[in-house]
């Protein structure tokens, strides 16, 4: 027997009750064993809840920072929805639509022109313009595609926003005309976010980055019609320079505004419904299918309501382009997809881009991207990509925009 288990009387062995096991005490080798234990646990715990902090901060600061460009988005999607033509119908001589101009209308000449005009046909008019596409074929002075990158629109739209000395007398005038233009603009923010008087104390202190810029042109100062005649011009003599973000801007009408900052890219496909696309694409020489669905009318991201007029991005002895021409002369487009990408600036401050005069090349979509529009999914999943390899955290936002008031016309 063990010797803590007996006693010895005389020459008889006693045997002694063992004590309860609940009234044994821990060895101090379980207590190493378990204080070691309870270390490991503490120690994944604190990693656990350090993990889950940084992942709320990381959204929480993620939701705010995108949370001007979900509001951007809004702007630019409830706007451009309210875009308009106002078109009638007048006389035009325009017997062969195969040269650019197509003729001309009758009310756009003066008196004397008018008394030699012989009339060929009835078609739509307008004095109002509606062109969309890449920035630096439509902004003035918008020659580098780092610094306007995507595409711009410019249209006008019954925002009822007036100004200048009667501007307090006009606030009821709630339908009243307005140029509108979106467009992205990278540039330093002493020139294009803040007013004279506070910019000078950024002198000597470049700060640069992607601005998505809105421009209107109060009521009372419509550029779009100093020019309502035929013949050729820029389709962009009534759009402000890019230059004209800068605030405030000596001898411009426009008001410029700057919605949200660290986007990237802007692009628009006007496009048609289905239906219209498989009757409009044998007329402009295109086989429809699914490589050329969504992009008949916008194939390169382009859409001139004045193509017929101007002969922008076309070759005016070609017959095919000159057919583009046809269907969207004074027409707006009935859908248009936008789709809009920003970055998390959290995501550039490795990038150090403020000091950059140009941005890096990560951020800018590599050759062949955003040419066919009919490859604007496929083109943006690529971009997303190219950005996540360089741990950028991105956003793409996305949307199908109804033109209120497009009435297309096959014909």
């Amino acid at each position: 027997m063990a010797a803590d288990s007996v006693v010895m009387k005389g020459s008889l062995p006693i045997e002694r009750p063992r004590p309860p096991s609940s009234l044994r005490g821990f060895t101090l080798v379980e207590i190493l064993v378990a204080m070691a234990v309870m270390l490991i646990v503490i120690f994944v715990l604190f990693q656990v809840i350090a993990s889950m902090t940084n992942i709320w901060h990381n959204s929480t600061g993620t939701i705010s920072n995108f949370q001007a460009s979900r509001s951007a988005f809004t702007v630019i999607n409830r706007e451009l929805s309210r875009a308009t033509l106002k078109t009638y119908l007048d006389y035009i001589n325009d017997p062969t639509k195969n040269n650019i101009p197509f003729g001309q209308f009758r009310t756009s000449l003066n008196a004397a022109q008018q008394q030699s005009f012989v009339p060929y046909e009835f078609a739509r008019a307008s004095e109002l313009h509606f062109v969309s596409g890449p920035a630096t074929q439509i902004i003035p002075s918008g020659t580098k595609a780092a610094n306007n990158p995507g595409d711009a629109v410019f249209f006008q739209a019954p925002l009822g926003m007036v100004g200048g000395v009667n501007a307090s007398s006009d606030k009821y005038l709630q339908r009243t005309l307005n140029d509108v233009g979106f467009y992205i603009q990278y540039s330093d923010l002493a020139s294009t976010a803040f007013p004279d008087w506070l910019s000078t104390s950024f002198a000597g202190s470049p700060h640069y980055c992607y601005r998505l810029v809105e421009c209107v042109e109060p009521t009372e100062s419509l550029s779009v019609y100093g020019y309502t005649s035929t013949g050729s011009y820029s389709p962009v003599t009534w759009i402000p320079p890019a230059s004209v973000a800068t605030f405030p801007v000596a001898g411009t009408t426009y008001n410029e505004s700057v919605l949200a900052e660290d986007v990237i890219l802007l692009l628009f496909r006007p496009r048609l419904e289905a239906e219209d696309e498989q009757v409009v694409a044998p007329k402009v020489g295109v086989t429809y299918n699914s490589a050329t669905q969504n992009s008949i009318i916008s194939p390169n991201y382009v859409y001139d309501s004045r193509a017929w007029q101007t002969g922008y991005s076309f070759t005016a002895s070609n017959v095919k382009t000159t057919s583009y021409a046809v269907y969207m002369r004074n027409q707006l487009p009935p859908i248009v997809d936008v789709a809009m990408v920003c970055v998390d600036p959290n995501s550039l401050v490795r990038l150090q881009i403020s000091s950059q005069t140009t941005p890096p090349a990560v951020l800018q979509p590599t050759s062949g991207l955003f040419v066919n529009s009919a490859n604007m999914d496929a083109d943006l999943a690529t971009f997303g990509q190219q950005l996540a390899a360089s741990h950028i955290h991105y956003r793409i936002f996305r949307s199908s925009v109804q033109i209120q008031a497009a009435a297309w016309s096959n014909e």
